[in-house]
């Protein structure tokens, strides 16, 4: 009998990937309310809960930014117009507060229940760990748990950094601080990261399970150290059963374990497929929306330079300089991070046609090249791509597109404005 080769580990306190990130969604019950249902995973099977708390929290936030954008509204609250007086007058603060709303009361159901409520996605992660299981694969669930956290906790770390930075601003010119428009800009910039966080994770987690089936694989490939990395002998059936009946079953096990990987890479597809499924339609905002702010951004930055505000009142124009790279850096970040996850993601499944190809050109059992031929056909059928919603892909051709598109519309809005 022949069995993957363990190597010794510490044990883990978290069991599946569930429970792993279970201290992000803790976080954020509490304290954003984007948990209102959260998921617990008990014997293999993920389930959904409800969270008082959670709701609690989301009402109250749900309340507060609607009643602060009424303010903001019937007091015409702008930051820009506190810097610089723009040709747009107060148009463009009401398309972006238009658009905000729309986009936050998508994100107030997004987060808290779709994507929190949904068990499907997770599940099949966790059914990819048990298989993975069998192969001798322990996952890392406390390095994915502090992934998870760290994705969390830098978004609200940003967002606070931006909302001191605005306010720091307007103090240092000696300007009137709006604070419901500060907060509502600061809700809408964490949302917007919050759900790039999530994306991002649930991403990674994928992309950690391509890399385990490559490693599984090339494994195989090391031919010449494959019984002291792979596999264990069993002595005594050595002896009983003489070293054909050996070969044959050591190499029983490795078609066992090449259809194995097969079966799990398929399932890291319906994975991808998945996550095009629940996060598609909030990447279609995500993309559209930062490079609408972005256009506006640098428009109001090339009016002030162009109206001569750098010659006459220099310490307005550093402040209005660093909001303006504030807003940029952030909408830039968001869309960045987003096409970044996806095509590492891409880019390590598609190491596995490489490395299935390499051991197809050993020597090896025909049984053994049957199933590998078979993962190269599989793999010819199901190369994972990450789209918004079927409307683009998520890739870094998509980052040159966006280039253009903002300087494309900055132009026509310059000529607008002239």
């Amino acid at each position: 009998m022949l069995a993957r080769f363990k190597k010794n580990t510490k044990e883990k306190s978290e069991q599946n990937v569930v429970e792993a990130v279970s201290m992000s969604a803790t976080v954020f019950i509490n304290a954003w309310g984007s948990c209102v249902l959260y998921r617990r995973c008990l014997l293999g099977r993920v389930t959904r809960h409800f969270s008082t708390i959670g709701f609690l929290v989301w009402v109250l936030r749900l309340v507060t930014f609607f009643y602060l954008t009424y303010i903001v509204f019937k007091e015409d609250q702008s930051i820009v117009r506190s810097f610089v007086t723009t040709k747009l007058h107060h148009y463009g603060d009401h398309y972006e507060s238009i658009t905000a709303i729309i986009f936050i009361t998508y994100l107030f159901w997004k987060l808290p229940f779709d994507l929190n409520g949904a068990t499907e996605y997770y599940q099949i992660l966790v059914d990819i760990d048990e298989e993975l299981k069998t192969l001798g694969e322990e996952a890392d669930y406390v390095t994915q748990g502090r992934c998870s956290l760290f994705l969390m906790i830098m978004q609200v770390v940003v967002s606070f950094l931006h909302a001191t930075s605005t306010y720091g601003t307007l103090c240092f010119i000696d300007e009137h601080v709006p604070l419901p428009k500060v907060f509502t800009l600061t809700f809408i910039d964490t949302c917007s990261l919050l759900l790039t966080a999530t994306y991002c994770n649930y991403v990674s987690m994928v992309t950690r399970r391509y890399r385990r089936v490559n490693q599984i694989l090339s494994e195989i490939i090391e031919l010449e150290s494959l019984h002291d990395k792979v596999y264990v002998l069993n002595q005594n059936f050595v002896e009983e059963n003489g070293a054909r009946c050996l070969l044959k079953s050591r190499d029983n096990q490795l078609r066992a374990t090449v259809r194995k990987c097969a079966d799990i890479h398929s399932k890291l597809y319906k994975a991808t497929q998945m996550a095009n499924q629940k996060f598609g339609p909030a990447l279609v905002f995500i993309f559209i929306l930062p490079l609408t702010y972005i256009i506006l951004n640098l428009f109001y930055f090339v009016e002030a330079t162009s109206q001569g505000l750098l010659f006459r009142d220099l310490k307005r124009y550093l402040s209005f300089v660093m909001y303006i790279s504030w807003a940029v850096v952030h909408n830039w970040l968001v869309i960045y991070l987003s096409v970044r996850f996806s095509e590492d993601t891409v880019l390590e499944a598609n190491k596995t046609s490489v490395i299935v190809h390499d051991l197809l050109n050993l020597e090896m059992n025909s049984e053994i090249r049957e199933e590998a031929m078979l993962l190269s056909m599989q793999l010819l059928h199901q190369v994972p791509r990450f789209t918004a919603n079927g409307l683009f892909n998520l890739d870094y051709p998509l980052l040159v597109e966006g280039s253009r598109f903002v300087t494309t519309f900055m132009g026509l809005l310059l000529q607008f404005a002239t």
